[in-house]
């Protein structure tokens, strides 16, 4: 019946996982923007990973963002692909830190992502 309908629903439409808004796939100008959105302090970082390159090229965005009365600092770093292939996010990593007495509970953290 409906329970059946609305799992059969979810099941043809997979709903893609995001990190603040942030996918996999996600071109560098969309996380570009993403960021800006966020208010983060943007980073671009070049390299030659392996030196298999001729020249250093994007592969990697972080933002961040440090809490001005908590002391909490948050940071999303985004790696994105390098050519020849499209410059898109094939890994997506959010990092928070707190000072010892602001640390949220293991149980807080885990009724959160419960939540998501």
């Amino acid at each position: 019946g409906l329970a059946f309908a609305s799992l059969s629903a979810l099941a043809a439409e997979p709903r893609q996982l995001d990190t603040l808004g942030f996918r996999l796939g996600m071109p560098a100008q969309a996380v570009v923007h993403r960021m800006r959105e966020l208010s983060l302090t943007i980073n671009a970082h070049e390299g030659n990973p392996g030196n298999v390159l001729d020249k250093p090229m994007l592969h990697r965005l972080t933002g961040q963002r440090q809490g001005a009365t908590s002391g909490s600092d948050e940071s999303i770093e985004a790696d994105l692909v390098t050519p020849p292939g499209a410059q898109v996010v094939w890994r997506v990593m959010r990092i928070s830190a707190y000072p010892a007495q602001a640390k949220p509970t293991v149980a807080t953290v885990y009724d959160s992502l419960q939540e998501k």
